[in-house]
């Protein structure tokens, strides 16, 4: 859904508008913090397969997009745009192991 000027508008997205593949709703389903680590671990230092890379750079897409030039095609378009490029340069994969880091931290006190 896009909410724009007080109205919402209900919006279908295609991710292969943006040269990714369509998944199942069941195959978007993450899991709990352990199983998500684990994944993302195999996909940021590039080992793409399947569906995972197209999943993982369009909700990162859809992450960064925020209404950011008013345009959602073009928004969406560039924040995949960043999101492989993130992922592609190891960028991610850092922003990860800081997260998991500040994580064990703050749970052990």
């Amino acid at each position: 859904m896009e909410v724009r000027g007080g109205a919402v508008r209900v919006v279908t997205i295609d991710p292969t508008t943006w040269g990714l593949p369509r998944a199942a709703p069941a195959d978007l389903r993450g899991g709990d913090v352990r199983i998500n680590v684990a994944v993302a671990r195999q996909l940021l230092p590039g080992n793409w397969a399947g569906q995972g890379r197209g999943r993982a750079e369009c909700r990162a897409g859809l992450a960064t997009h925020a209404g950011l030039t008013g345009d959602l095609t073009a928004d969406l378009a560039g924040g995949v745009e960043r999101a492989t490029a993130s992922l592609e340069s190891g960028a991610a994969g850092s922003v990860l192991d800081r997260w998991v880091s500040l994580g064990s931290r703050l749970a052990t006190g």
